[in-house]
């Protein structure tokens, strides 16, 4: 394949970025216009997929499926775009389908008696030239044809009477919302954006246009996109039974799993059957997201912070809000909330319940209002609001623009003071774990999984399996005290406002709705639990993985108090390394397809440095690749770098971290004032970087390596 198709004209060169346009077209030519044209070509054929006019029915079995699945496909061709706003209208089309397809299954799931734990169901790319439906189901134990008839009745049920033009209204003005975003970001476009347009126009054929253009198209467009618009869409691949696929999964070569004829009737019988059309849930006239205005606080302290450019806010409930104006991002914003803290003040019984709160929060609705009324009332607006519950802190963050900011503030106030829970959700969420743990079977993964931990981590109660057990453990009423207790102390949190949001409608947003919420005069210190184990391994554990797998995991921890000078230097050794293992172990000895190599120097709230080296290889040649990596760094240790690699790799350094800090955008600096909270310094303050790199020589990336991997922990893993 290589020597027959690799050639200049089956090739593209795309150049993106900021560039001299004159001297690259030279440059291009100059490296690539020499490349002779390759003599009696084989010719490139386009393969097509033969119809099949009966299902084609295939069973996989193998151990390492958890647990049993059915998944039907359809396969049909895709049409051939001539102009953009053909690709663009048919690209719309099957993102709504999918989008609402995935909610009423959902829907379903949470409100009605399903037996499946889980189904997607979808329209999807297959190959060149050919997209399908794909419908996988994962039903209870046992109940297999009972899974497939409630699915695809429901399918049906959602083809007849969930597509409608009130849904696609819903959905386009959705859509919009991100256009405008995108928009606002023309001129700040990542070069992947441009790169896909390019890629698609050569590889798939697909009209060429400007970014630009495909947004206004997508626009335009959205006026078109109605229920006959969708169902003339869903009706040019949905009808007969022609290029069927099905595929039942599991680990039981002896299970009564439906046959063709089975899966074929359950598809016939739910096309005639008379599904119920859906209730009109949500009443026309909607109720505000806020019924009530909270009695607002005070900001009673201004402080200006002159090395961000930004400001400090003392609540009168005890809050600290830090805002920086940040127009980098036209019209967004985000709103994070930080507390110390997190999981590591709960006792380890408490821990499964916090988790579930992690997992659950939002899906019951907010305040007065469930989930789908909740959906309903914030059709249109443009916010995204997540809780995290960590190991040491927790945290609220929202993202919006400045058009909703207003409803954006009212979410997060009523987040905080009015969550909703649900008792029989919850009970429905641990039951349908306890019976997916129960029948499901552990995997090579999880055996690998279990082996690693063993190795990794000392045995605590606060480390647990995700058994049955686990789920069981998991109680309602100490999940609904864990939010209150964690996330209902505002003068614990820092708040950091960070956007294009204006500086005195900031102020009165923040005095209504977060100097409003409540507060106890408590500062918390997060919790030390350790977990990690400080004992060096070395393990060759035989788990008969397929293909004569050879896995190498090699990782070498250490707890050095580092300076920033000492970061560079792992930086390096990363670089070195990482370029190193590429030409030896892929290049040189044909060991693996690639090696990963991961670093990470942290110093807070601990110091702890990772360098880890992972590889798939075959065992006749894996010991030989484990080897090598030990040798390699024993080299290195012995015999150093050289001056000229080191100046290059610092170099290499120095672009990477202009880089870094060339897009300052409202996620920089939210991180940079988090940073500047704990430090009192910028995250591009000199002292961390441009003023020690150039003081960096070989001589000091060799003093490291050898303190380094002197002292660090090793656990060098094979699995095969």
């Amino acid at each position: 394949y290589y020597h027959d198709f690799y050639r200049p004209d089956q090739q593209a060169v795309i150049v993106l970025g900021d560039i001299d346009p004159d001297a690259v077209e030279a440059g291009v030519k100059r490296l690539f216009a020499g490349i002779p044209k390759r003599v009696n070509a084989k010719p490139r054929v386009t393969y097509a997929i033969p119809d099949n006019e009966e299902p084609q029915y295939c069973r996989l079995i193998d151990e390492d499926i958890p647990q049993n699945a059915v998944v039907l496909m359809k396969r049909f061709r895709k049409p051939e775009f001539r102009t953009l706003g053909e690709q663009v209208k048919d690209q719309l089309c099957r993102e709504f389908y999918n989008q609402i397809v995935g909610e009423r299954l959902n829907d379903f799931i949470q409100e009605e008696d399903a037996l499946f734990l889980s189904a997607q169901a979808g329209v999807h790319d297959i190959v060149r030239h050919y997209e399908g439906q794909n419908i996988a189901i994962t039903p209870l134990p046992g109940m297999e044809k009972e899974a497939v008839r409630q699915v695809l009745e429901q399918l049906e049920r959602i083809h007849r009477y969930a597509i409608t033009d009130q849904k696609l209204k819903e959905l386009t003005d959705n859509y919009r919302l991100g256009l405008k975003q995108s928009a606002a970001m023309l001129r700040r476009m990542p070069n992947s954006v441009y790169l896909k347009v390019y890629q698609d126009h050569f590889l798939l054929g697909y009209p060429l246009a400007e970014v630009a253009e495909k947004l206004d198209a997508a626009w335009h467009l959205l006026d078109s996109i109605d229920s006959r618009a969708v169902h003339a869409w869903l009706d040019r691949w949905n009808a007969g039974d022609l290029n069927r696929i099905y595929a039942v999964l599991g680990n039981n070569p002896d299970y009564p799993f439906p046959d063709s004829e089975t899966l074929t009737r359950l598809l016939r019988e739910a096309r005639q059957s008379s599904p119920a059309p859906y209730v009109q849930a949500v009443a026309d006239t909607l109720p505000s997201l806020m019924d009530f205005t909270p009695v607002a606080g005070r900001i009673v302290k201004t402080k200006r912070l002159k090395g961000p450019g930004a400001e400090e806010w003392t609540l009168s409930n005890g809050a600290k809000v830090y805002y920086k104006h940040n127009d980098y991002e036209s019209g967004a914003f985000n709103l994070l909330a930080g507390s110390p803290g997190g999981r590591s003040l709960l006792p380890a019984e408490d821990l499964p319940s916090a988790d579930a709160l992690n997992t659950l929060f939002l899906q019951y609705g907010l305040y007065k209002y469930p989930a789908r009324l909740l959906n309903a009332i914030m059709r249109g607006h443009n916010i995204d609001i997540n809780i995290d519950l960590g190991e040491r802190s927790e945290s609220i963050s929202c993202s919006s623009t400045r058009d909703d900011a207003e409803i954006a503030f009212q979410f997060f106030h009523l987040t905080v003071v009015h969550p909703r829970f649900s008792r029989p959700d919850f009970d429905k969420y641990v039951r349908a774990n306890k019976i997916q743990r129960t029948y499901a079977k552990p995997t090579t993964d999880d055996s690998i999984a279990s082996v690693m931990q063993e190795l990794h981590t000392l045995p605590s109660p606060r480390i647990r399996k995700t058994d049955t057990a686990y789920y069981a453990a998991m109680d309602y009423d100490r999940m609904v005290e864990i939010y209150d207790e964690r996330f209902r102390n505002a003068a614990d949190f820092a708040f950091y406002l960070v956007g294009d949001l204006p500086r005195e409608e900031a102020r009165r947003l923040v005095e209504l709705y977060i100097a409003s919420l409540p507060a106890r005069n408590v500062r918390e210190t997060p919790v030390h639990h350790r977990y990690a184990s400080t004992a060096s391994a070395t393990r060759d554990i035989r788990l008969g993985l397929p293909e004569e797998k050879y896995m190498v995991s090699i990782e070498y921890k250490n707890h050095l108090k580092t300076k920033a000078s000492d970061k560079i230097c792992f930086h390096v050794l990363q670089k070195h390394f990482d370029n190193l293992f590429r030409q030896i172990i892929r290049e040189d000895e044909g060991g693996s397809y690639g090696v990963q190599l991961h670093t990470e120097a942290e110093d807070y709230p601990f110091y702890d440095q990772t360098f880890a080296v992972q590889f798939e290889s075959s065992q006749a040649k894996g010991p030989r690749m484990r080897q090598i990596v030990h040798d390699q760094i024993r080299q290195f240790i012995e015999e150093g770098i050289s001056e000229d690699d080191a100046e290059y790799y610092l170099l290499v350094l120095k672009q990477e971290h202009q880089k870094a800090f060339a897009e300052k955008n409202v996620a920089y600096w939210t991180e940079n004032l988090q940073f500047y909270n704990r430090t009192h310094t910028q995250l591009d303050d000199p002292r961390y970087f441009d003023g020690i790199i150039d003081q960096i020589r070989a001589k000091d990336i060799v003093a490291f390596a050898r303190k380094f991997f002197d002292t660090a922990q090793c656990i060098d893993v094979v699995i095969y």
